[in-house]
């Protein structure tokens, strides 16, 4: 699907991506208003930046494909997004992917996860439980910041880099787990 090629259908509801399609290009459904769900196919094998920015009524995402990387800004302000299943083909979770997702509220991490980049769940202000991935090497800027329904995590003893500020303003953040000696944190990581 090529780049910009749904960008503003307000009145686009429901989609099912056809079996022959390999890649949706950025912008692709970006400010789909009306957009509710979306299954992806088991033959798209990448999802670009900003594919599903701003889908304010999007709920549900099925992806069926052994997609890699949850590119940079891809669902940014979908605010309606209950629900997110990560293939576990995921390796890593680019800048922005759910920043401001205000309804999302828990959290699996695919098994083959590396890397949360930099805000990547900023400002997901439901977001109750986030479930770690034992391979996880990486959580980046700002990834958990305002997040304030989040009151324990348990970050596996694999995590060799904490990002500045990562859990910033979670004041319902009662319990960390962790092991300090593996993991390397930058300045204010839970201020």
């Amino acid at each position: 699907i090529k780049k910009n090629f749904f960008k503003g259908c307000e009145s686009l509801r429901n989609i099912k991506i056809p079996p022959n399609i390999t890649t949706i290009c950025d912008f692709a459904f970006e400010s789909c208003s009306s957009l509710k769900t979306i299954i992806i196919p088991p033959s798209v094998m990448s999802i670009e930046g900003s594919c599903f920015r701003e889908c304010i009524s999007l709920t549900e995402i099925v992806i069926n494909s052994p997609i890699t990387k949850i590119s940079d800004y891809c669902f940014y302000g979908c605010k309606s997004l209950k629900r997110f299943t990560f293939p576990d083909s995921v390796t890593s979770i680019g800048k922005y992917s759910f920043y401001g997702c205000t309804q999302l509220k828990e959290i699996n991490l695919p098994s083959d996860l590396i890397l949360i980049d930099d805000e990547a769940f900023c400002k997901c202000t439901s977001l109750e439980k986030v479930t770690f991935n034992q391979l996880l090497e990486q959580i980046g800027e700002k990834c958990f910041a305002e997040c304030s329904s989040l009151d324990e995590i348990n970050i596996p003893p694999n995590v060799k880099n904490i990002g500045e500020l990562a859990f910033m303003k979670n004041e319902m953040l009662e319990k960390v787990t962790m092991d300090p000696y593996q993991t390397k944190f930058e300045k204010n990581t839970f201020k």
